[in-house]
């Protein structure tokens, strides 16, 4: 009361061991020791006196005097105003609750009034407690916005630091005048919550990590904008706290820190394992960790009321000393909240929600238009060092703001052309631009109904865990040719099968995928695998699912499990582009499958086609006129150059997806071969490879009924390459199969290498019981691959009846015996390449009665040595025919030229009989000869008896094919000859040859007349005075 102090002032107390007192007042001289009475909480140690007794004041005199001088001095940054205490601290900041500085280690202490711009200001430090020198010194400035000389909400809170550090330690010693220590403000202390909100949890750490190990910190950061606080941590720290050594443990009350319910924050664990006192600091070597919460691409979480317990931090992330960036456009039109990742992880499926987040080194949340938009994306040092490699740029657009991934978002890469996802690799002030994003994935919603597709694939080497991955992909069906194109822009889903197993199965209801949504299911084996996400490169596998049956590479879903789904991951994946172009020929419209196909086909069952074979797949809708197409070669099985390539067109009238009745089938095809092949090469764009319906499928009879049997060929075909192709014709007539094999073809069959036994299941067919077919086997001995192409030096084999000289089988239910009783099946015809008929005419004169609805002429060219004559007991001349020898047949109505009325004429145009150009292998053919030297060997060429074949008509009067009942023969020519008892006229026709005539017979023959020679081109017969004309059929009878 005496001293003048009242009631309001402001005092510090000051408690002086005056150790070297010598008398009169006490002296602060070095040695001594002092104290002074801080009030907890206060960030000055000033006191405001009360009225009456202020008591309970506390001195720590424990502040020993040294003799020294020094200062600090700067500038306070930035615009606020107001009481600024300055502050020389030496203790540890365990908090950012700075109402608990330890003012035992503060070793200097300003109070300024600052003004609205910078204040220049010198701080001196207090030689009382610790001697010089004094090293790892905090200053840090506070700034009491309300007066209140406590650090509460509306406070500001600035350190000195240099570049990047939070607070940056000082060291003093004795005369000491440190400059330049500015001070800028980055804490703001918030007014405390109304609603309790507290944060526990725990964290690892690695191994190194013991009771006596540097200091761990958690912080608490404001989650708005969490890429820049990744970028710079400090800057939006709301809390931190040190964590007492050795504990794994934390709970912290947020209540203080102004943070509530719905507040969006970050939390960070902080391994300071350079820690030199003071604040800590995110340098390198230590370990820090970010927390995710799962099933968010943002490392922000929303805060509850009450404890948000549960906080799992692994702070395993080392922290590295460099800079560089990242920088693009996102492409596109798509407007909404996007995050951008720099990830170095693998992406083992395409649930994206399940990356690792140990894995990000880059983090950017902005807000995109409908227009491109320019990023910038700074690269982490926490986790890896330089170089940082295979890092994927990621893209996720959060459609519906729901910060997580779901149905509706888009997700899009960095990718380099022909790649899904390309890798960087980034170095130590890099500055990478360019790096265009483009978003191809789209996350579909939920389909609410259970569908899983299940399954197993086959590799061409076992599939170990260090066997490069193998993916399986579900993609979008629909375009199946487009899928098989670009792969990536159709996926659905994949996933990576662990290494070790064969088998997989995937639960589809979140890729939005349901019952009768049409799939394509394929595996990847990316045996180059470099990280992220797999790429079709040169040198992977690929394998298709393929449903038997069908021609598309697509699978209908149902609901449930969609089991037993089998993939060959056997294409290996090349470089290489070629296309093939043309037109579909036509008026036929329908959904069409284009294939180019390099393999065999093995029956006419279109339906069996390997799949592996294809190396270019389309589909088009074509209408009711020619189609323009481009069909691109898939680089995936082959490698270039591809040969004997067949362009197939299949329209499926139906859309049933495979090959079934009323579908057609066509080929490109050059002259008269049915199919042509062609050879692809890089960079082949081959055109005009127009394509013609040639095959109509049949609608399936579905009887079972089938032919199996054995052919007899000559030794020559064991060991030998070129294929015998069994085939099936509804024809009668030989020459019709060899003409335009296609029109009557009915089924083929490609047998395995030297088999002679053949087991062919007809059912696929609209072949039912009691039709007659025409059995056929082509020796394609100049088999280049793709269909059987009869053509010169090949042999063909028919199914004949040698009594009856009947060429058609009847078919029965059930299994058929090939060849049947009295019917052969040898493959001892020769095919040539030549044209020659012979011009014909019918008479009728003295035939029977006959049904003409019913009965067919036969019209027969028979060698000559495959006839032999002979007198029947009725006193006919007999024809024993061995049909093995046929050169020439017709089937045809029965017709006529002459039937016995008036003067026979010959016919303006007369009827032609075309030699056949499969011929029997003992019949000699001179191919090179031209008129009017002779293209078949007769006998005694160049002679007046000069003999080739014999002109026979039947007049099948049943129509079975069979010379059989009451059935009729005639023949060309003419002669007679009178048998008087057994002797033989002496002028006998040149050309007779040995005719068999009974002892007992005698009487009047009328002889047929062999045709002299056959040449290429017309034969017609020779007359007298150097006319010509046909040969005349006569002489019909029911007897041979």
């Amino acid at each position: 009361a005496q001293s003048g102090l009242k009631e309001g002032d402001e005092v510090i107390v000051v408690g002086l061991w005056d150790r070297d007192f010598t008398g009169g007042l006490p002296n602060i001289t070095k040695g001594d020791f002092i104290g002074i009475h801080v009030v907890p909480g206060s960030i000055s140690p000033a006191i405001t006196l009360t009225a009456g007794e202020n008591s309970g004041l506390k001195l720590n005199i424990d502040r020993e005097v040294f003799d020294y001088e020094a200062s600090i001095s700067g500038t306070v940054m930035g615009t606020d105003t107001g009481p600024v205490t300055l502050v020389a601290y030496t203790g540890d900041i365990a908090s950012s609750d700075f109402s608990s500085l330890d003012f035992n280690k503060v070793i200097g202490f300003e109070a300024v009034d600052k003004p609205a711009g910078p204040l220049k200001y010198t701080m001196h430090i207090l030689p009382y407690g610790q001697n010089v020198p004094i090293d790892k010194i905090q200053v840090f400035a506070l700034l009491d916005k309300n007066n209140s000389r406590t650090v509460d909400g509306g406070d500001r809170i600035g350190f000195y630091g240099q570049g990047d550090e939070f607070s940056t330690l000082l060291t003093i010693t004795d005369g000491s005048a440190l400059t330049g220590i500015d001070l800028e403000f980055t804490f703001d202390v918030r007014h405390p919550s109304e609603t309790p909100v507290s944060i526990s949890g725990d964290f690892t750490l690695p191994t190194e990590y013991a009771e006596n190990s540097p200091p761990v910190y958690i912080a608490i950061l404001d989650g708005a904008d969490p890429a820049g606080v990744l970028d710079d941590p400090f800057s939006a720290i709301r809390y931190f706290s040190r964590v007492p050594q050795g504990g794994d443990e934390f709970s912290f009350d947020l209540s203080a820190t102004g943070l509530g319910p719905d507040d969006e924050v970050l939390i960070i664990g902080l391994w300071d394992r350079d820690f030199a006192g003071g604040l800590p600091n995110f340098t390198k070597g230590d370990f820090i960790g970010l927390y995710f919460e799962e099933g968010l691409i943002n490392p922000a979480i929303k805060l509850a009321a009450g404890e948000n317990k549960g906080v799992h931090i692994d702070i395993n992330r080392e922290v590295f000393d460099y800079e560089a960036s990242v920088s693009g456009t996102i492409r596109g039109d798509d407007a909404g909240a996007v995050t951008l990742v720099a990830y170095a992880g693998e992406i083992t499926s395409s649930d994206f929600s399940s990356l690792d987040t140990n894995q990000i080194f880059g983090f950017k949340t902005l807000s995109k238009q409908t227009a491109p938009i320019s990023y910038t994306l700074d690269i982490l040092p926490f986790g890896k060092n330089v170089p940082l490699e295979k890092v994927m740029i990621i893209a996720l657009l959060d459609k519906n703001a729901s910060e997580t991934i779901d149905g509706g978002d888009r997700i899009g890469f960095y990718s380099r052309e022909g790649e899904f996802s390309s890798l960087l690799t980034i170095n130590d002030g890099d500055v990478l631009a360019g790096i265009d994003v483009e978003f191809i994935f789209d996350v579909e919603k939920p389909s609410g109904v259970a569908v899983s597709v299940s399954g197993d694939f086959t590799l061409l080497s076992p599939y170990t865990q260090e066997s490069p991955p193998v993916y399986i992909a579900i993609l979008d069906g629909n375009d199946p040719a487009a899928v098989m194109d670009n792969p990536i822009s159709a996926i659905r889903y994949f996933s990576r099968v662990e290494g070790g197993t064969t088998s997989f199965s995937y639960d589809l209801p979140e890729t939005g995928l349901g019952p009768d949504d049409e799939v394509m299911v394929i595996g990847l084996w990316d045996r180059d695998f470099a990280g992220g996400l797999p790429n079709f490169t040169k040198g992977d596998f690929l394998g298709i699912y393929i449903e038997e049956g069908r021609l598309s590479p697509t699978t209908i879903l149902t609901a449930g499990v969609n089991s037993g789904v089998h993939i060959n991951i056997n294409r290996e994946v090349f470089d290489y582009e070629a296309s093939i172009s043309g037109t579909i020929l036509g008026n036929d419209p329908g959904p069409l499958i284009l294939v180019a196909y390099a393999g065999e086909i093995t029956s006419s069952d279109f339906s069996s086609l390997d799949f592996n074979e294809v190396v270019g797949y389309k589909t088009i809708d074509k209408g009711a006129y020619p189609l323009n197409y481009t069909m691109d070669i898939l680089p995936y099985g082959k490698d270039v150059p591809i040969r004997d390539v067949q362009m197939i067109a299949l329209l499926d009238a139906n859309s049933s997806g495979t090959v079934d009745g009323g579908d057609k089938v066509g080929f490109y095809g050059r002259g008269d071969e049915i199919s042509t092949l062609l050879t692809i090469t890089d960079g082949a764009g081959l055109i005009g490879i127009d394509i013609e319906f040639t095959f109509d499928v049949p609608e399936a009879s579905n009887i079972p009924m089938s032919i199996a049997g054995m052919f007899s060929v000559s030794n020559e075909y064991l060991g030998n390459k070129a294929p015998v192709y069994l085939l099936v014709f509804d024809s009668d007539n030989p020459m019709n199969i060899l003409d335009d094999p296609f029109s009557s073809l009915k089924y083929f069959y490609k047998m395995p290498e030297d088999d002679l036994y053949f087991d062919i299941d007809l059912s696929n067919t609209d072949l039912t019981p009691g039709d007659s077919v025409m059995i056929a086997s082509l020796w394609d001995k100049d088999y280049k691959g793709g269909f059987p192409d009869p053509t010169k030096g090949d042999r063909l084999g028919l199914v004949i009846n040698k009594e009856t000289y009947q060429f058609t089988t009847k078919l029965n239910y059930g299994k058929n015996i090939v060849p049947g009783q009295g019917y052969e099946f040898d493959i001892n015809k020769k095919l040539y390449n030549f044209t020659a008929n012979l011009d014909y005419a019918i008479d009728l004169t003295g035939v029977g009665n006959f049904d003409a609805e019913t009965a067919q002429l036969l019209v027969l060219a028979i060698h000559l040595d495959g006839v032999q004559l002979s007198v029947s007991a009725a006193g006919r001349i007999v024809l024993d025919i061995d049909v093995d020898y046929l050169l020439g047949m017709d089937v045809l109505p029965v017709t006529y030229d002459y039937i016995g009325i008036g003067e026979r004429i010959d016919p303006k145009s007369p009827r032609k009989l075309p030699i056949l150009t499969a011929l029997y292998d003992q019949v000699v053919v001179w191919e090179q000869n031209s008129p009017p030297e002779p293209l078949i060997n007769g006998v005694d060429h160049g002679q007046d008896k000069e003999r080739t074949a014999y002109l026979v008509a039947v007049l099948d009067k049943n129509g079975n094919g069979a010379i059989d009942g009451e059935d009729e023969v005639g023949y060309y020519g003419d002669a007679f000859i009178e048998i008087i008892e057994d002797y033989l006229p002496i002028d006998l026709p040149p050309w007779l040859g040995d005719l068999i005539i009974p002892d007992w017979f005698q009487g009047t023959l009328q002889l047929p007349t062999p045709v002299k020679r056959i040449v290429k081109g017309r034969n017609q017969e020779s007359r007298e005075g150097g006319s010509s004309g046909p040969y005349w059929i006569s002489n019909f009878s029911e007897s041979f």
